[in-house]
């Protein structure tokens, strides 16, 4: 997830995130649409635990398990203690 900051007239910092050429090969490389849905929430948040991605999602965590550990093990993803971040996220 490319990301650019700026300043706002009242001197906050404002983080401008869009997708990269290589999120879109990701994107494309994920074959369902659930995937494709927690790839790119986790490029927005950076972290989630997979109590915070069942809340913000909607997805039950009998379907949200398999999705992480399938992005874990294709190192899209990696795991720290209870919480998963997006390895391009990180870089």
């Amino acid at each position: 997830m490319a990301k650019e900051e700026s300043t706002n007239l009242a001197g906050d910092t404002i983080i401008h995130r869009g997708i990269s050429p290589e999120d879109f090969s990701i994107i494309n490389s994920l074959d369902t649409a659930t995937a494709k849905l927690v790839y790119l929430h986790l490029t927005i948040v950076e972290e989630a635990t997979p109590y915070e991605l069942k809340h913000d999602l909607g997805i039950d965590l009998l379907t949200l398990y398999p999705i992480l550990e399938q992005l874990r093990a294709m190192e899209i993803f990696e795991q720290d203690g209870a919480y998963y971040r997006c390895t391009s996220a990180i870089n």
